[in-house]
């Protein structure tokens, strides 16, 4: 197994609290469903251009995270408060 460090952690998160954990490499795909299965952990659907989150339902509720990298642009990503703008221009 290639997750023992998330193996060791799960246990001791608070249980009060649901979780939902986004996986953005596809070799962990195979392994960290089955733990965050045994967990009650929902795994996160994310839809990435290079990556695709399986339809796995890992719990008894839904999570999903969409990026529009397109919609980033060198000013938003270095400026997302638009603190540096004056008339819609950066200063």
């Amino acid at each position: 197994m290639r997750l023992p460090k998330l193996v060791r952690l799960l246990p001791h998160l608070w249980k009060k609290y649901r979780y939902a954990i986004e996986v953005s490499h596809e070799s962990w795909f195979t392994e960290v469903c089955s733990v965050l299965m045994e967990h009650q952990i929902c795994l996160a659907w994310g839809q990435l251009d290079v990556i695709r989150t399986p339809p796995e339902i890992t719990t008894d509720f839904f999570y999903s995270a969409s990026l529009a990298m397109e919609a980033y642009t060198k000013r938003t990503l270095q400026d997302p408060e638009g603190q540096g703008q004056k008339n819609g221009k950066m200063a």
